[in-house]
């Protein structure tokens, strides 16, 4: 689960070994800490403290206001509350890096709200990306054939809508998603919709595209196989809900 006290047990262990194990190593000249979690940050900073080493928070997701990001009517006012020490703790690990780094915008406007110093030309953030390389004959003919076997494909540019990423309900509206690439495929007859990733909402998502030759859920699919299917789309999607820690 994405939330749950087992989850919060496990990230504080982590964070104590984390910090226990590294305590007698050589201080390197930069440390940078991925947030979340908060507990790997907080050992990092207490680290950091110690050999006087400078400090780099990357925020990637925005704990601890996922908890309750997510969540509607009662359970988001209960969850908010609950996570009162964790918003402290959040401020206070913040507080001690050097420099904080993020994903976007908002990332990094969200970690200032929570700190006092004011924002520097070293405090930047940084869009997500990945290195794109050219696929090998090999690589290639192993994509068109495991696509070709799932009936797409990949060998030229089609009219496909692409979705790679987490099936997350709380955090993608893959209902509406699907329902407008039907309402498409209408006015487009060779339009279609494929759907990579995984997650809690993959049986939902191949309920939904069941006895359907409109949408197509892969399911995981490996780097070559996602990249040939993208080079062939004609475009791409994200369908986020509308929530502050996606913005």
């Amino acid at each position: 689960r994405e939330v749950s006290l087992r989850r919060l047990f496990d990230h504080a262990i982590v964070g104590y070994r984390l910090f226990r194990d590294v305590s007698d190593e050589a201080p390197p000249d930069l440390i940078v800490a991925s947030w979340p979690t908060i507990e790997t940050c907080l050992a990092a900073s207490r680290y950091s403290r110690r050999t006087r080493v400078p400090l780099v928070i990357d925020v990637r997701d925005q704990w601890p206001t996922i908890f309750w990001d997510s969540a509607r009517g009662p359970r988001r006012h209960a969850y908010r509350a609950g996570s009162a020490p964790y918003e402290l703790l959040a401020r206070s690990v913040l507080a001690s890096a050097d420099v904080i780094t993020a994903n976007g915008p908002g990332s990094l406007d969200w970690a200032f709200h929570r700190i006092k110093r004011p924002r520097t030309e070293r405090d930047r953030w940084y869009p997500m990306a990945f290195d794109r390389r050219t696929l090998n004959n090999q690589e290639r003919h192993q994509a068109e054939d495991f696509w070709s076997r799932l009936g797409v494909d990949v060998s030229h540019r089609t009219r496909t809508l692409v979705y790679a990423g987490a099936l997350n309900p709380a955090t993608r509206d893959l209902e509406t998603l699907v329902s407008a690439a039907l309402l498409v495929s209408r006015r487009i007859p060779d339009f279609r919709l494929v759907v990579c990733g995984a997650g809690r909402g993959l049986a939902t998502l191949k309920t939904l595209a069941q006895g359907s030759d409109v949408v197509l859920v892969a399911g995981w699919v490996d780097s070559p196989s996602l990249q040939a299917l993208i080079e062939s789309a004609s475009i791409g999607i994200n369908p986020s809900i509308e929530l502050e820690n996606f913005r």
